[in-house]
């Protein structure tokens, strides 16, 4: 009976080694063969997985799959910021060139693929990466995302939490997904410089909070699957690296945003230089405005800053070539606000037609038979809205000298919408205008160096941000 008993354990002790080895003996072999993968075979056919092996047909297969098991990223609840294209020409990429500065992940509809550290990865729409799904996500513990090919006045800077990444007909968008204060860091020294006095760097921080949560209940950039983005069009992220001074005043001011009596959040714009505004004068008539331009005895903080006053001329010719209008007649600001903006500009003069008969309209038309088509009426049109009279403007390849002397050129906007025209004749006939204008921006809410002198006058951020935006309290949001 004990032979037998020992036969059976015998028995069973060989089973089960042998499974052991089965499961066991096989692994180092295969891991030893996925070590020999050259980066070049890597790079092929998306990224060897390091936990993979290989099926049946030698084919590479996924070993972690579904959502289990997955990195996640605790930053879901920050804020979405749309990363545009080089030079912020487009809110899609052609291609997205990435690496990160710890081991990364690629997170796939169904998988995850992994990355050292120092891998750059390029990924384009015919991409094996979405062979099965048109999103992208990838994360890191702790490590910051670098774009080696994108254009920015410092390119050499990370970006911190996730990234999303989807595949579009007009191309990729690239989507920084973050907690909201690290974002505001990233957001301070693009903004406003390290040099100014920390008060003043502490009132961009509420500023900017504010307006990022603005953004995030105005949905205004939802088809993009952001909240905003990182151009001039919001508020400019990552463009310059971040600075101990910045990132302070984004500490001090941890969760404090600017709320009206009511309980809504405070319009939170802000703008580089202002032209010595003054919130208890109405400036909205022309002569009024023209005569507070003039004023020598204007008590501002701002009086000598560059952009304080300036000028330039246009002339009609310039435009002319730009424009559709074959002869400009007449400009004259028909509206202003009462900061003295101009809202709306008036043209009058010819403007060019082409003429052709309804039965041609789906037919093309050489270039000689439009020539022969094209006519001018007489009309007066309207542009509505201070950025796009400044656009309308800066066509005709304006120089605009600063009051300290100094020149800029090749601006797309003028420099704000707080200007007047004075006409200039050769003869009786009309040939341009005199500009004369002050500040830089569009004159909303803070003005950045008025801040900065306020600051250096002893003012600390309530007062300063009290002064621009009237009666607001500073309030700890809740996320």
């Amino acid at each position: 009976m004990k032979k037998i008993i020992m036969l059976c354990g015998l028995l069973l002790l060989t089973f089960l080694w042998g499974m052991l080895e089965l499961k066991y003996g096989n692994g180092a072999e295969n891991r030893g063969n996925q070590a020999n993968v050259s980066p070049q075979e890597n790079m092929g056919s998306g990224r060897v997985e390091e936990t993979g092996t290989q099926n049946e047909n030698g084919e590479q297969r996924e070993i972690q799959s579904g959502t289990e098991g997955l990195e996640t990223d605790e930053s879901e609840s920050g804020i979405r910021v749309l990363l545009k294209s080089d030079g912020y020409e487009s809110e899609y990429h052609t291609d997205i060139c990435l690496t990160c500065d710890k081991d990364y992940t690629i997170q796939k509809e169904d998988s995850q693929i992994r990355y050292k550290a120092g891998e750059e990865i390029q990924i384009t729409p015919q991409s094996d990466l979405f062979a099965k799904g048109e999103v992208l996500q990838a994360f890191s513990n702790d490590g910051r995302f670098y774009f080696p090919e994108l254009e920015r006045a410092e390119t050499d800077i990370g970006y911190e939490g996730s990234l999303e990444i989807r595949k579009t007909d007009q191309g990729l968008l690239l989507v920084n997904v973050l907690p909201l204060e690290s974002y505001l860091c990233g957001v301070l020294p693009s903004e406003m410089s390290e040099a100014f006095l920390l008060e003043a760097l502490k009132a961009q921080a509420i500023c900017a909070r504010t307006y990022a949560m603005q953004q995030q209940e105005s949905g205004r950039a939802e088809e993009y699957g952001a909240d905003l983005d990182d151009s001039t069009s919001y508020q400019v992220y990552n463009n310059r690296r971040h600075g101990a001074k910045t990132d302070q005043a984004v500490k001090e001011t941890a969760g404090l945003v600017m709320m009206m009596q009511d309980g809504a959040l405070a319009d939170a714009r802000y703008y580089s230089t202002s032209c010595g505004l003054d919130l208890h004068r109405n400036l909205s008539e022309e002569s009024v405005f023209a005569a507070f331009l003039q004023e020598d005895q204007i008590s501002s903080v701002e009086a000598e800053e560059p952009f304080y006053r300036w000028k330039t001329n246009i002339q009609l010719v310039d435009l002319q070539e730009k424009t559709e209008w074959e002869k400009i007649e007449n400009l004259q600001v028909a509206e202003r606000n009462e900061k003295g903006a101009a809202t709306c500009l008036e043209i009058t003069g010819q403007r060019k037609t082409v003429e052709q008969d309804e039965a041609d309209a789906d037919q093309t038309v050489t270039s000689e038979e439009a020539v022969q088509k094209i006519e001018t009426e007489e009309v007066t049109e309207k542009i509505i809205g201070e950025y796009q009279i400044r656009q309308f403007l800066a066509l005709a390849d304006l120089v605009i000298t600063l009051q300290d002397g100094s020149t800029r050129e090749g601006w797309q906007l003028l420099p704000s919408a707080f200007f007047y025209l004075q006409p200039v004749t050769e003869g009786d006939i009309l040939t341009g205008y005199d500009v004369y204008g002050g500040g830089y921006g569009h004159g909303e809410g803070m003005s950045q160096n008025g801040a900065r002198h306020m600051a250096e006058q002893g003012e600390d951020c309530e007062t300063i941000l009290k002064n621009y935006y009237g009666e607001i309290e500073l309030v700890k949001y809740s996320s």
